[in-house]
């Protein structure tokens, strides 16, 4: 494939600077499209959480993890580095990097 004639991208989720506001991202890693709507479920590394931006959102929903609080209990994420939903999109799975698991979280 090959990019359109313009080379600049568009932003589609954070773009408000450095921060663990809802409209902010803070070192974003992973990110998963889903198939269905388009939305964007993104490893959001140092803020220790993972959260979903739906197509056109101009902010994001924490999903997993607990915003700027790391930790080793199962509800709590340690730069977390990737995303994947399974094929029928009932499972979120997290790499939680620093903690060296890789969790699987029910979605509803």
């Amino acid at each position: 494939f090959q990019l359109g004639n313009s080379m600049n991208g568009t932003t589609v989720a954070g773009g408000n600077g450095q921060g663990s506001a809802s409209n902010q991202l803070d070192t974003p890693y992973g990110v998963y499209v889903l198939n269905k709507t388009g939305a964007l479920y993104i490893a959001d590394y140092n803020n220790h959480r993972v959260q979903q931006w739906n197509l056109g959102a101009t902010y994001g929903k924490t999903l997993a993890g607990v915003t700027a609080n790391s930790g080793t209990s199962l509800m709590l994420l340690n730069n977390p580095s990737n995303t994947f939903l399974n094929h029928n999109e009932t499972y979120l799975y997290v790499n939680d990097m620093s903690n060296n698991r890789v969790l699987r979280f029910t979605m509803t």
